[in-house]
């Protein structure tokens, strides 16, 4: 229970999220990173290599659609909300000095 309330403590991110997680997943000591997990998530871009030229295309799009789709939403939830979360924050910082001039909010 200790990964759940941590997950849980992540803005943006609920408790569905977290079940899908857990019930796909199961042990997430199996990956070795985070890039690893994302991989197996199909979160990260395919890549083409050929003669020493790496080309990276879009998502690969592996995995469950399902968590990939509700990780996506999560991310989407923290950055529509970022400029009313607390700035002292240190990822807040960070997301704030990398995707200031990308991010865009939309009103409904």
């Amino acid at each position: 229970t200790r990964p759940i309330t941590k997950m849980l403590k992540v803005y943006g991110v609920g408790p569905v999220t977290v079940a899908t997680m857990f019930a796909h997943l199961g042990n997430l000591k199996q990956f070795k990173s985070g890039r690893q997990l994302s991989a197996f998530l199909g979160l990260t871009p395919r890549q083409f290599s050929s003669g020493g030229k790496t080309k990276l295309s879009s998502i690969s799009k592996r995995g469950n659609a399902q968590l990939r789709g509700l990780l996506v939403l999560c991310a989407h939830s923290f950055l529509i909300r970022i400029n009313h979360l607390d700035q002292n924050n240190a990822l807040v910082h960070q997301i704030h000095a990398i995707f200031l001039h990308q991010i865009h909010v939309y009103r409904i």
